[in-house]
């Protein structure tokens, strides 16, 4: 939650109208509003409406957070962790030609006010990527971002897993991202509690089904149904 403060408010519009050489009559003039109304926001003693407050921006000639000024109130939020656990391993079809299974695992770290995660690489424990974990009910986001100086490549990576459909602790959801050159990646994934073996099974259920690249060609984007249990999960 945020708290505006509107002294500050008036203090900075007195400081940008006197630099524009307006007078508060001048200033009322523009605004279409009496010259008492000026004196009362420049006092923090009210607030104009959000029409007035942005013709005030036009007229000085400024951007809207030069002039306002946001207090991030002490809070302390409950996040919690969709699943309950602080190590999930990921699978899916590697980009690469030297092999067609990448598997990888998440470390979710707790703190005040985030989940925060490491995308950690079960051969070496080299940390590739970190993130952030946001959830509800129904659909939990890991969001990824690597730009530090001495990677080769920015790299910026959303995940969405279904948590409404699961199955011995196995969900299935998407990863959006970029390959080699930045070429824009979606690809199913699969996410589990349990360290697994890259089965040949698994890796068939990760593959574009025949019905769904019939739709990728009539409708020119691709519906990833993770809703639709009985394309991951046998009965």
């Amino acid at each position: 939650m945020y708290k505006f403060d509107k002294y500050d408010f008036g203090k900075r519009l007195k400081v940008f109208r006197k630099s524009q050489g307006l007078t508060q009559n001048e200033f009322a003039d523009k605004l279409g509003v009496e010259r008492s109304n000026i004196s009362r926001y420049e006092n923090g003693e009210t607030l104009p409406s959000i029409e007035t407050f942005l013709e005030m921006c036009n007229i000085l000639n400024i951007d809207i957070e030069n002039i306002i000024k946001y207090i991030e109130e002490e809070k302390n939020i409950n996040i919690e962790n969709p699943f309950n656990i602080d190590t999930v391993y990921v699978y899916y079809i590697s980009s690469s030609n030297k092999s067609r299974k990448a598997k990888f695992r998440f470390d979710i770290i707790q703190k005040k006010d985030k989940l925060e995660v490491q995308w950690v690489s079960t051969n070496n424990n080299t940390i590739y990527m970190t993130g952030e974990l946001i959830s509800n009910d129904d659909v939990a986001f890991f969001l990824f971002k690597n730009y530090e100086p001495n990677n080769p490549q920015l790299e910026r990576t959303e995940i969405i897993i279904n948590l409404r459909y699961s199955s011995d602790g196995i969900y299935m959801g998407t990863l959006n991202g970029n390959a080699d050159g930045y070429k824009q990646v979606t690809k199913k994934i699969m996410l589990s509690k349990k360290d697994l073996e890259f089965t040949d099974e698994m890796l068939e259920r990760l593959k574009i089904s025949d019905k769904e690249y019939e739709n990728m060609k009539k409708d020119w984007c691709w519906y990833v149904d993770t809703k639709n249990k009985t394309d991951f999960f046998s009965e």
